[in-house]
């Protein structure tokens, strides 16, 4: 089968059940479809039409094993589906999501098929790369129309750069935490573009897959646990108080955060899973810093980040992780 342009990409939530009177849907970006609408791409002058990035055989399998698969490999209890339709229905005002969908389910089955995961690993970069560089072409116009799939496409990129920092083969630990820091850098890069429609984000049909933020509401910030008590002495003893060491408190309290995040829900190992994914984005910037400079207080943070997120191993993100 040849490659299509995107102007034929019009697969739905489930395409055997299209009929000739189905409607065509023109959500507004916080709600979705129905089940029994085909989500099509938007066509409008402020996209980046056609041609663009085109989709093979291969591709439209992707997007299926995604449609069966993203709620277990992206560790969600609801409706992924939502996502999915926003990736298609913005496939010309937002293309870089629908790439980086692809990718993340093809590095998601490069891990679980051992003959093919070379070829899967391959064409995850590859659309990896075509989403950044269609991302940083349209980073300046984020907009109404599109902030909603750029949000979407700021959480895919970090499961998928995280993996392959976690998974990839560094010959020392100074090479592990420049390419952390290198992650940090990005997917809150990425992360930050958007960060004036959060309110409207979590008032938007993706709220019940966001569950960490409404368990961060419920943790009380006046009680947390003492799991991270001893380290925090010790840092708040050092007789050099500095912005970094202050930074590295900060992301100590943070690493506290995600574990009184899954006391709330100590069986589910979804809730534990995403609140351990998300220290990377509330850590402040001076840490990260901190942690580019080596700095010993800050590797001594990282290395309890990594032992809870060890914890973690059997989710296929960290499964495991070679400098974990």
């Amino acid at each position: 089968m040849g490659e299509r342009s995107c102007s034929y990409l019009t697969l739905g939530a489930n395409s055997s059940s299209f009929h000739p009177s189905t409607a065509y849907a023109a959500s507004t970006p916080s709600s979705v479809a129905s089940d029994h609408v085909l989500v099509v791409p938007r066509d409008t002058a402020e996209g980046l039409l056609c041609p663009g990035p085109t989709f093979t055989a291969t591709h439209m399998a992707f997007l299926h094993y995604a449609e069966s698969n993203m709620s277990e490999y992206m560790a969600l209890q609801g409706k992924v589906q939502p996502m999915i339709d926003t990736a298609v229905e913005h496939a010309h005002t937002a293309p870089y999501l629908l790439d980086q969908l692809l990718a993340l389910s093809a590095l998601h089955l490069s891990t679980q098929d051992v003959a093919q995961a070379s070829s899967f690993r391959h064409q995850a970069t590859e659309l990896q790369t075509r989403a950044l560089g269609l991302f940083n072409q349209a980073k300046s116009h984020i907009s109404e129309n599109t902030y909603m799939p750029t949000f979407i496409f700021a959480s895919l990129l970090g499961i998928h750069v995280l993996h392959e920092t976690l998974q990839q083969r560094q010959d020392t630990l100074s090479e592990f935490i420049d390419d952390f820091v290198k992650y940090l850098r990005l997917h809150r890069g990425v992360r930050a573009i958007i960060a004036n429609y959060w309110q409207r984000i979590m008032q938007s049909d993706l709220k019940p897959l966001m569950y960490i933020a409404v368990l961060s509401e419920q943790t009380d910030p006046q009680t947390p646990g003492e799991e991270t008590k001893q380290l925090r002495q010790f840092l708040e003893s050092s007789s050099t108080s500095s912005t970094a060491t202050e930074a590295c408190l900060s992301a100590l309290s943070r690493i506290q955060w995600v574990l009184d995040i899954t006391k709330q829900e100590p069986s589910r190992l979804d809730v534990g899973t995403h609140a351990v994914m998300a220290w990377p984005l509330v850590i402040p910037d001076d840490y990260i810093e901190a942690l580019h400079q080596h700095r010993p207080e800050a590797l001594v943070v990282l290395a309890f980040y990594a032992a809870t997120l060890h914890q973690y191993r059997q989710y296929w993100l960290v499964l495991s992780g070679k400098m974990l």
